[in-house]
């Protein structure tokens, strides 16, 4: 599987045209409505980086501290997001998620899979950082 191939597939998938390579490199798509989720290979072309951004970092410092903490306790292992990572882009000031995955060993269905579940741990940490008024 390649990125081109993927793209194709996942516009068919999705019934879609909106899904397309920016640069032959890189696309984004816009999951479930609202989650702009990226889709980039790596030097190594056997893997894709799929990200999003998860949020802004607050300028308040101890708003900053009481995030970080609550991301740090919620990847603890990998085990509550499934491996998947937050990181912090201090460009854009934005908290992202992301996750490499191999292309080489996965047909499309399971991608499609693993970009349901990258949808799905947004959802659900995001939610539940708003519902306690860290994010």
């Amino acid at each position: 599987m390649n990125l081109p191939e993927l793209s194709k597939f996942l516009n068919k998938e999705l019934d879609t045209n909106q899904i397309k390579l920016e640069n032959g490199e890189a696309c984004s798509l816009i999951f479930e409505d609202n989650i702009e989720i990226i889709v980039e290979p790596a030097e190594n072309e056997e893997i894709v980086t799929i990200y999003t951004t998860f949020c802004t970092i607050p300028k308040d410092k101890k708003k900053q501290l009481t995030l970080y903490q609550n991301l740090l306790r919620i990847q603890l292992f990998g085990l509550a997001t499934y491996d998947h990572t937050f990181s912090m882009d201090q460009d854009s000031e934005n908290i992202m998620l992301h996750k490499n995955l191999k292309l080489s060993y996965r047909e499309y269905k399971e991608f499609l899979d693993e970009l349901n579940l990258f949808a799905n741990v947004y959802q659900n940490w995001k939610t539940t950082l708003e519902k306690e008024k860290i994010i």
